[in-house]
Formats: C-alpha cells, sequence, structure tokens
C-alpha cells in the first residue's frame, strides 16, 4: 500500500497527506472516509487491504460491535432488509479473520530468523506519515 501512495501524482499525494495529518491531530469518528477515498474513487484500488476488497459484501461479525452483527454496503443493496439476505451468501468476517491470522503466524514461523515487529498492524496514517513502519521484515545473516 505504501508503494501505491508513493506513485501517486502530486495533487492527490497531498491531499491524502493532508488528511492524515488531520486524522492524527484529531483521530476521526469511526464512519469518517478512508485517507484514500475522494469522490467516491479509491487512490490506491489495486492495492487496497482485503478489508476494503470484502466491503460491499454482507458482513456477519460477533467480534464487532453488538453480537452477530450484519453489516452490508447500502450502495450495492439498496431496499435490503435483514431478513432479504440468504444467510448462506453471507461472508463470515471472524472466520476470515482467524484465517488471516493463521496465515500470519505461519508466515512468522518461517521467518523465525526475521528482524523487526511481524504481526503489528498499520493504521492507514502510519502507511502515509511513517514509511519506516512499512519497510519488509529483514532476515538476519548466518
Amino acid at each position: 500500500m505504501r508503494r501505491a501512495y508513493e506513485a501517486l501524482p502530486a495533487a492527490p499525494s497531498a491531499r491524502v497527506r493532508g488528511r492524515a495529518l488531520a486524522y492524527e491531530r484529531r483521530p476521526p469518528p469511526l464512519a469518517a472516509p478512508c485517507l484514500f477515498l475522494e469522490g467516491g474513487r479509491c487512490f490506491i484500488y489495486e492495492a487496497r487491504p482485503i478489508i476494503c476488497r470484502s466491503q460491499g459484501l454482507p458482513l456477519r461479525s460477533r467480534e464487532i460491535a453488538a453480537p452477530d452483527h450484519l453489516t452490508w454496503c447500502p450502495l450495492n443493496f439498496k431496499g435490503f432488509a435483514l431478513a432479504d439476505f440468504d444467510p448462506s451468501a453471507v461472508l463470515n468476517l471472524d472466520t476470515v479473520n482467524r484465517l488471516l491470522a493463521g496465515l500470519v503466524r505461519e508466515e512468522e514461523a518461517e521467518r523465525s530468523g526475521a528482524t523487526g515487529s511481524p504481526g503489528r498492524r498499520l493504521t492507514m496514517t502510519d502507511i502515509v506519515l511513517r514509511p519506516e513502519r512499512c519497510e519488509p521484515l529483514a532476515v538476519k545473516e548466518g
């Protein structure tokens, strides 16, 4: 994602950086738009994170907000109510997150000689304002 940000033309890059600095000074509400969204367009669409790739699908989670929370993008499902969704068409976000965490642990085990802080999540402001945190893990020699 950092490389995609660095590849942006100067004007959009400056606007994204400005939003990152504003979010850094005053954390936005949970419903605030992503730094990389502008006019409904994602500046780093090809490099967007997995959570963004799953947006639009109906998502169920017991680990977010209320028990058995279901959310969906109202732009994709206009006029839909909770009862309208076929349970087999709902993505279980908790399962996806557990699978991804398992993959991270597996990669960390393979990189047992790595330095740095594997498994640490980065915020969007980190990606924009702290490039040193985005560096790949360096493998120890010898």
